[in-house]
């Protein structure tokens, strides 16, 4: 008879879906079948415009629900898990169900493990108390999925036992994104300029999720220092959110700004492609390994919002670090990213030597491996 795990998600983003559907073969081969239970996105989910559906999985409607300023989700699920012999939750304090499994854990009725960071890398002072709830219940689930290595220090700090972590090496399809580059010609990417109205060779973009965390404002100040000093100066801003209307009112007013709606996959890279460089200066995420696949070198700033990913990130190397979080000092990377041509080259041969380390096959391979030793034992 074969084995079922079962993988509770909030809903399911863009970049979620190949690796659920490569696990899900994957796991078949090793007579294991995936059980995917997925929830409906929230208004501020569904503004970012990344969420997809996934045919076999099942979907649910979560159910909101407000205590003060904190937002809590509950997710019915639990008729759909009685013959399942492992459950994999993402670690988080506000889904109410992962209480209920995790003492469904302690009582040996359910293997149920959980799948994150290991800490939120992006709350602030007001959230300790949430922080150090988190960091006890880090240890009463039956295994740990963890991001990467920065994750698995964060876990094994907060005493959960090493033997029993598997590091995931969070990623995405960098191997498609990479193969899809030689697609493009020269032309192609000139008559995308054209038909969008941009003029200038020094081009430089923002693509993902727009929320606070990622401070757009200070971006685009930082943009208007540049400009003032490299006139030839562009910005592209790709994604949608809540804040989105910060980079939609930046294009309006400055015709070298350019605002683009979410693209996902083969639809994003020719603006990477365009682009001398990705600009993120706060809370980084999986837009690293976009970065690396696609040869455009990542500019940030060294700050307590960078999600586990900035891990992958050597200064210097396949990527740049600003020396502060000040506006002034990162519009001084900027600069000196764009005008040292052998700066740009290193940056370059960094990023495509990182992208043979991080896929989502070795992502895949690590989840099934791990679920393996976690069924045995």
């Amino acid at each position: 008879m074969m084995k079922k795990v079962t993988f509770i998600d909030r809903y399911i983003p863009q970049y979620r879906k190949d690796f659920y559907l490569l696990l899900r073969s994957e796991l078949a081969k090793e007579g294991i079948n995936l059980q995917l239970i997925y929830g409906v996105p929230n208004e501020i989910e569904r503004s970012k415009g990344d969420f997809v559906d996934i045919d076999f999985g099942i979907k649910i409607k979560n159910l909101l629900l407000g205590i003060g300023q904190k937002k809590l989700i509950w997710q019915p699920a639990l008729r759909y898990l009685k013959d399942s012999d492992l459950i994999i939750v993402d670690q988080a304090n506000r889904l109410l169900i992962n209480y209920i499994l995790q003492f469904e854990n302690f009582l040996h009725i359910k293997k149920v493990c959980f799948w994150g960071h290991g800490k939120n890398f992006q709350s602030e002072k007001s959230d300790i108390l949430s922080e150090l709830l988190k960091r006890q219940l880090v240890k009463h689930v039956h295994w740990w999925f963890v991001y990467n290595s920065l994750s698995l220090q964060i876990v094994e700090a907060a005493g959960f036992p090493k033997e029993r972590i598997t590091n995931v090496q969070n990623s995405i399809d960098t191997v498609s994104l990479a193969q899809e580059v030689k697609n493009y010609s020269s032309g192609d990417l000139e008559e995308i300029k054209n038909i969008n109205g941009i003029k200038g060779s020094d081009i430089a973009l923002f693509v993902g999720s727009m929320y606070a965390e990622k401070r757009l404002d200070f971006l685009i100040d930082s943009c208007y220092l540049v400009k003032k000093e490299l006139p030839d100066f562009e910005l592209l801003l790709m994604g949608g959110g809540p804040t989105a209307n910060i980079a939609i009112k930046a294009a309006k007013e400055n015709p070298w700004i350019h605002y683009f709606p979410p693209k996902f996959e083969n639809d994003k890279i020719p603006y990477f492609l365009l682009s001398k460089a990705v600009l993120m200066p706060f809370a980084v995420g999986l837009v690293m390994l976009d970065s690396f696949a696609l040869g455009t070198p990542l500019l940030t700033t060294h700050n307590k919002k960078n999600g586990p990913e900035i891990d992958y990130l050597i200064d210097g190397y396949n990527g740049l670090f600003a020396k502060g979080e000040s506006i002034s000092e990162y519009s001084n990377l900027i600069e000196l990213f764009f005008t040292d041509k052998d700066l740009q080259r290193k940056i370059q041969f960094g990023c495509q030597q990182s992208a043979k380390y991080y896929s989502i096959q070795e992502m895949v391979g690590r989840f099934v491996s791990g679920i393996k030793e976690t069924l045995e034992k």
